[in-house]
C-alpha cells in the first residue's frame, strides 16, 4: 500500500527544557492513534534547529561553538549513531557527520563558512542553510514522548558542552561528558536504559530511579518496540 508523508513542526522551546518536558499536550498519543509510523517509517527523520543567537554574542563565537560541534559529532559518532536509531546508511545518506579527525579548527571553520546558506548542502548531520538556525539532521523519528524530550535535552548539551569548552577539550572528551552537562531525567534514563551507552555509575544516578524505572516500558517503548535495541 501507499504511505503517504506529513511534516509536523513544533513552536520554538524558549523556556527551560524540563518545564516543556512537563507539558500535558501529548501529540505523540494523537499520531499514534491515526496511524502515524514515524520511527517506522522508511525515511522519518527527527530535526532539531537551533538559533545560531545561542552559540556566542557575535558570528566569531558562533562559529567557533559550530566547529567543536562538529568535533563532538566526530568524535562520538559510533555512540551518536546508536542514540539516534538510524542505520549506518541511513545516516549517511540523510545526516552525515563530517569526518574532522584530521582537520585543523581552521579548515573546519573554512568547510562551515563554504556549506552555509547553500540550500544544496543540507544533508549533513549539521546544517547550516538557515540563516537564523543551525539544524541537528541526525535523529531518526520517533512517536514515544521520552525519546523526543531526551533528543532535545541531548542537543542541548552537546550545545552547551561545545560552547564552554576548547576544542582541545572536545577532541578529548568522552561520551558520558555530554550527558553530565545537565542531569536531565530522560535523557538519562535513554541513554543507559533503552540505548546501553553509559551506566548509572557514570552518570552519578540511583541504579533504581525511583517511579521512572517502574513505568520504563511505558515510557520507551509505546507501540514501536523496535525503537529500543542494544
Amino acid at each position: 500500500h501507499t504511505l503517504y508523508s506529513a511534516l509536523i513542526e513544533s513552536q520554538p522551546v524558549y523556556h527551560n527544557i524540563t518545564d516543556f518536558s512537563r507539558s500535558s499536550f501529548d501529540i505523540f498519543s494523537i499520531c499514534r492513534k491515526n496511524g502515524f509510523l514515524s520511527h517506522n517509517a522508511p525515511h522519518c527523520g527527527l530535526h532539531v534547529h537551533v538559533n545560531r543567537d545561542s552559540l556566542g554574542c557575535n558570528h566569531d563565537e558562533v562559529l567557533n561553538t559550530c566547529v567543536n560541534i562538529l568535533i563532538l559529532l566526530d568524535r562520538h559518532r559510533n555512540d551518536i549513531r546508536r542514540f539516534t536509531r538510524r542505520t549506518s546508511s541511513s545516516l549517511r545518506e540523510w545526516g552525515s557527520i563530517l569526518d574532522v579527525t584530521n582537520s585543523g579548527d581552521e579548515d573546519i571553520r573554512a568547510w562551515i563558512e563554504d556549506h552555509s546558506y547553500d540550500h544544496d548542502d543540507r544533508y549533513t548531520a549539521l546544517n547550516f542553510t538557515n540563516s537564523n538556525t543551525v539544524e541537528f539532521r541526525i535523529f531518526r523519528g520517533t512517536l514515544v514522548r521520552d525519546t523526543f524530550i531526551a533528543t532535545l535535552q541531548f542537543v542541548d548539551n552537546v550545545c552547551e558542552y561545545a560552547l564552554t569548552h576548547t576544542s582541545d577539550e572536545c577532541r578529548n572528551s568522552e561520551f558520558v561528558d555530554l550527558i553530565n552537562v545537565h542531569s536531565y531525567t530522560q535523557l538519562n534514563d535513554y541513554v543507559v536504559d533503552a540505548r546501553r551507552l553509559a551506566t548509572r555509575d557514570q552518570l552519578g544516578i540511583p541504579r533504581i530511579q525511583s517511579s521512572h524505572r517502574n513505568n520504563f516500558a511505558d515510557r520507551f517503548d509505546c507501540t514501536n518496540p523496535c525503537e529500543i535495541v542494544a
